[in-house]
């Protein structure tokens, strides 16, 4: 199979491939090393370690005849991916969205190993670039049933370029709220440029506040969310999924943890992936969800304060949902991060975000970034604003005792899970 693809993108390779690889640490006898970026600079390495063949911007000094040079190695590994989506026979399912993507990819995960028992390959951590995007492609194979994707955008034209790889039979759009607004300008902006993910797809999944009018290129739509009459409803009060089907409706009871309600979401979109697939989950029978880490993950510090880390990521929507989970927390603290990726709004949502703060009347507010100078003109409440993550970690020492809840929040630039490292 390997040896097809790259002999369909002019290079011949007579040894086995075992994986396609861009760091050269990973490189394994029998790898393919593609070198990113700069990483021309370990094409010796990757030798050194068994790289059958490594594809490079740069010509080899030596002459070594197992290192190709290209043009773009990015654009070669994009090649790659798309030739190897086309080549398998497994179900493809793309998710966007601002929030909610990888705990969805995550639990979707879960479900499918369940119900159906099969291999299952997704997303792993924040690869959902284009680089990322390819190697989740690559590390599917013939016993893979089933592909779920994670797709991000950061400006126009991103997604045209994941679509030409991921051609997803399903496709799902979660909440689409204002993030990468350098690159996208305006909400209306990010869900121009998340919505085409719908474009050739067999069935689409959408979140009810997502206004998209299906085209000629969009197959069957399923909405889910909390207005009622959508496929999949949440019912908040009663901690319920209810499919609406033309025969009447089916509750999918999911008890979710005290103050975790915010899950159901996630819950409401995999049991409206699950309908194109023709299943309905059994919550009850599946067992206990693994969540990943990073995203509100609750733990216990040695120190006896509970930890609740939201370090991963942030932007104006998943801080909204955040903060309302710390409402009645006990002894409450908000390690909170300035947002990246807002362009010339970021002042205008961090003064949203003190506003915020103003209404759900937190006493103990914490702030790191300059992005965050903004969010003081507007909180009436005392805050205090820290340059750098080590003089935030200094003060917090003394702020972490029994019975205290600490959220530590802020985008992946900032690095805050240092904090109790």
């Amino acid at each position: 199979m390997w040896q097809q693809h790259l002999q369909q993108l002019g290079i011949d390779c007579k040894q086995p491939i075992s994986r396609v690889v861009t760091h050269s640490s990973q490189v394994q006898p029998g790898d393919v090393f593609v070198a990113i970026n700069s990483g021309w600079q370990y094409v010796d390495e990757a030798l050194s370690l068994g790289a059958v063949k490594v594809i490079s911007s740069r010509e080899h000094a030596g002459g070594n005849l197992r290192v190709v040079e290209v043009d773009d190695t990015t654009q070669w590994l994009i090649d790659l991916a798309r030739l190897h989506r086309l080549s398998l026979s497994f179900q493809v399912i793309g998710v966007t969205g601002s929030v909610g993507k990888t705990s969805l990819t995550q639990l979707l995960k879960q479900v499918l190993q369940y119900e159906f028992e099969s291999h299952v390959v997704v997303t792993e951590g924040n690869q959902n670039n284009e680089l990322g995007v390819a190697l989740t492609i690559l590390a599917a194979d013939a016993s893979t049933k089933y592909l779920v994707v994670e797709m991000g955008v950061a400006k126009p034209g991103d997604m045209d370029v994941l679509m030409s790889m991921v051609e997803p039979d399903i496709s799902v759009i979660t909440r689409v709220g204002p993030s990468h607004l350098a690159g996208l300008g305006s909400r209306q902006g990010v869900l121009n440029e998340k919505q085409k993910i719908g474009v050739g797809a067999a069935q689409v999944v959408l979140h009810d506040s997502i206004d998209v009018t299906p085209g000629n290129n969009m197959g069957q739509v399923r909405r889910f969310g909390t207005t009622e009459g959508v496929d999949v409803w949440i019912d908040k009060a009663n901690q319920q999924v209810v499919v609406k089907e033309a025969l009447g409706e089916e509750v999918h009871r999911v008890v979710a943890e005290q103050g975790y309600e915010y899950r159901l979401e996630t819950y409401a979109a995999v049991t409206a992936v699950c309908l194109c697939l023709g299943v309905k989950p059994n919550w009850q029978e599946m067992g206990e969800v693994v969540w990943p880490q990073s995203r509100m993950s609750e733990r216990h510090h040695r120190s006896g304060a509970v930890i609740i880390d939201d370090a991963y990521n942030a932007n104006p929507l998943s801080y909204r949902v955040a903060l309302q989970y710390m409402q009645g927390k006990p002894k409450a603290l908000l390690v909170l991060g300035e947002m990246g990726g807002l362009g010339d709004k970021a002042d205008v949502y961090h003064g949203y975000l003190g506003h915020f703060l103003n209404y759900l009347g937190f006493e103990s507010v914490w702030l790191i970034g300059e992005a965050h100078q903004a969010t003081l003109q507007t909180y009436l409440g005392e805050a205090r604003w820290f340059q750098n993550i080590e003089e935030l970690k200094d003060a917090l020492v003394v702020e972490l005792y029994p019975g205290r809840h600490v959220l530590v929040k802020g985008s992946r630039h900032l690095k805050l899970e240092a904090l109790f490292q």
